[in-house]
């Protein structure tokens, strides 16, 4: 079974109206699907998966490390709970005077062998630009990439 034909039968099962964030649409037997993988709110993305068990729509913020979780049985209760709870989370870090955590900040440390270090830092170098705009730009050029 392919890729695209395991997806399809993935989310044959989720509801028709789960639709949101980063979408891949789909024919299948004449009815179109979209995947969905995210949701935004107020610089927040939680992820999306879905419990065939429960048949229940669930997630979690992303990028902090505090927990900020939601849920819902339909896509528009899971959008809902999603909004709620990163609203909650910031009005309880107001009312305890707690800056707020930002979902993926910008920075982040990556460990990789000292070779592909010294060759990234010598590519850069040969670019005229920094580490970090060569790793940038490495990143940006991969998520380009069709897969």
């Amino acid at each position: 079974m392919s890729k695209k034909e395991k997806l399809i039968e993935r989310y044959l099962s989720m509801p028709t109206d789960f639709h949101y964030y980063e979408t891949v649409s789909i024919k299948a037997s004449q009815r179109s699907i979209r995947l969905m993988k995210y949701l935004e709110y107020k610089g927040y993305t939680g992820a999306i998966e879905y419990s065939r068990e429960d048949k229940l729509l669930f997630g979690k913020v992303l990028g902090i490390k505090g927990l900020i979780s939601f849920e819902g049985s339909t896509g528009v209760e899971l959008d809902m709970d999603f909004k709620e709870a990163v609203d909650s989370y910031l009005a309880d870090c107001e009312a305890s005077n707690i800056v707020p955590e930002r979902s993926f900040k910008g920075s982040f440390n990556v460990r990789i062998p000292s070779e592909l270090h010294r060759d990234a830092a010598l590519k850069a170098k040969e670019l005229n630009t920094s580490l970090n705009g060569f790793v940038s730009e490495s990143i940006r050029a991969s998520l380009r990439q069709k897969v």
